[in-house]
């Protein structure tokens, strides 16, 4: 009976240890190919419970000047902008890597917006996610 009581107390220290240790929440994925100029848009994410809100991206073409965006906003219809978080510009530059973008939540609502560059995507893949 001992060791049932001592395994159950450390499979409960070691349970809320390990779901301490995961921050990241999915929000949004695409692997659609964009044309030129083409935009992903996520949907309209409720992001009042967390601290950041990021995306990933990894693409066969770069995109447009200015491409990426973050953006917040103060109403479930992402209509009322409060605060975009692009730095006076993201771009992101294809590699064999993800390039990751991240801004402090700044209203109750996010968005994120990809816009692709003047080149066909063959591969493409966007993955926006949420920290707490």
């Amino acid at each position: 009976m001992k060791k049932i009581i001592l395994t159950l107390i450390a499979f409960l220290f070691l349970a809320s240890y390990a779901r301490a240790d995961y921050f990241g929440y999915w929000m949004d994925t695409s692997t659609t190919n964009l044309a030129n100029g083409a935009t992903y848009s996520s949907p309209c994410i409720d992001v009042s419970d967390y601290k950041t809100l990021n995306v990933n991206v990894l693409s066969s073409h770069d995109s447009a000047s200015d491409g990426v965006k973050i953006q917040f906003y103060r109403d479930s219809a992402c209509a009322n902008l409060v605060y975009s978080a692009d730095a006076g510009g993201w771009s992101y530059t294809a590699g064999s890597l993800p390039e990751s973008y991240a801004a402090s939540v700044r209203g109750e609502y996010g968005k994120v917006t990809y816009t692709n560059g003047s080149t066909l995507t063959t591969s493409i893949l966007i993955y926006v996610f949420a920290t707490k």
